[in-house]
């Protein structure tokens, strides 16, 4: 849990508190869950004032967004569904590799481009994804998905 998650929390935990003398157990931390999350929106919406306000905190807020996506390591399966916006592994994985194949049409020689795909695919299989590295292909592929859509419109 980040820094906002811990708010959330904590105003989750002091209003459960209060309803577990009405709740089971149970209930109680059935409740506590959803207030958890209706407070990390509340606070996310906030936020999103604040940073409307000040372009110092948008600065801040981005820094730190890109710090955590920099941290962040996404196992194989995972990235090439969130990439893909995929929810079905072998469909996911299809579109990943039309994408980089398209994506060696461009940038590779012919007798390469195979060769350049699969080593890709060998290398995200065994390191996974960087976070900033998985939202920068998925934009990627969401450019290259929407030029597909308009090729097979017209």
């Amino acid at each position: 849990m980040n820094q906002d998650d811990n708010d959330a929390w904590d105003l989750a935990a002091l209003a459960a508190q209060l309803l577990r003398r009405r709740n089971s157990p149970s209930g109680a931390v059935d409740a506590a869950w959803s207030l958890f999350e209706a407070a990390k929106h509340k606070l996310e919406g906030v936020q999103l004032e604040e940073l409307a306000k000040s372009p110092e905190a948008r600065a801040d807020w981005e820094k730190q967004q890109a710090e955590y996506r920099a941290s962040l390591k996404i196992p194989y399966e995972d990235g090439v569904k969130i990439i893909t916006s995929q929810d079905r592994r072998d469909r996911a994985l299809k579109w990943l590799k039309r994408f980089l194949a398209a994506k060696a049409q461009k940038e590779r020689a012919p007798k390469e481009r195979e060769a350049w795909v699969e080593a890709q695919l060998s290398n995200y299989k065994i390191k996974g994804f960087v976070g900033t590295e998985a939202k920068k292909l998925r934009t990627e592929f969401e450019q290259w998905r929407q030029s597909v859509k308009a090729n097979k419109a017209a």
